[in-house]
């Protein structure tokens, strides 16, 4: 609210291009402010106009009893029930209004009309294209479309890379969990190159000592 009225949101429209985006945008965005003004014109009519609030203070009571008291009204040779009675009475009830009270309503809907139509044209902050409303929702979609695209993108590179891989083990005519298997590292290879390393090192060791005996030389020769 304290946006709709603020003076510093107003401001001359440059052209008449600017102006009619401006009543685009503000008809859309302050619809309900706009709503109030006509609920205040109105309330201000039926208050300061007696007459005005006891024909709509009748209307109401006849349209109580006409539609929900009665079930069928005989007007003549005809009967009204349902619909046709309720398209009757709204007929009735508007040619009365604007009979008794037209100038009234044309009052009302001059001033609603023209308020509108002058605080739509003049309330430009929001066609305002460096407006910090319009960069912060931006900024959050562009935000939002980077995050969705970034997710898809991972999604797409994922899905690919299972693809790839079970092609590879399709064409390989590997299982799935072969290719996990065959480089998984071997306990007993392990075991057996870091007993032959052990035995390399302590021949070393005595051959620099000079305490070479034949089975040392054997195993030497073994390896």
């Amino acid at each position: 609210m304290r946006d709709f009225v603020h003076p510093s949101n107003f401001s001359i429209p440059m052209s008449l291009v600017d102006a009619a985006k401006r009543m685009e945008f503000n008809l859309n965005h302050f619809m309900s402010n706009y709503a109030i003004v006509f609920i205040v014109a109105f309330l201000y009519a039926v208050i300061f106009r007696p007459s005005f609030l006891f024909l709509l203070t009748f209307l109401g009571f006849a349209g109580y009893l006409a539609l929900y008291k009665t079930e069928a009204i005989q007007i003549g040779d005809y009967t009204l029930q349902g619909r046709a009675k309720s398209i009757i009475f709204f007929t009735f009830a508007t040619l009365v209004t604007f009979f008794f009270a037209g100038t009234i309503l044309f009052g009302i809907i001059t001033f609603s009309v023209a308020v509108i139509l002058i605080h739509s044209i003049l309330h430009g902050s929001f066609s305002d294209p460096n407006h910090p409303q319009l960069h912060a929702a931006s900024a959050a979609i562009v935000a939002s479309t980077a995050a969705k695209i970034s997710e898809g993108i991972a999604v797409v590179v994922r899905e690919g890379k299972a693809l790839a891989a079970a092609a590879s083990n399709a064409a390989s005519g590997k299982k799935p969990g072969e290719t996990a298997q065959a480089n998984a590292p071997n306990p007993t290879s392990s075991a057996t190159i870091t007993d032959t390393a052990g035995d390399m090192e302590m021949t070393s060791l005595k051959s620099a000592q000079g305490d070479l005996t034949e089975s040392d030389i054997d195993i030497g020769a073994e390896l």
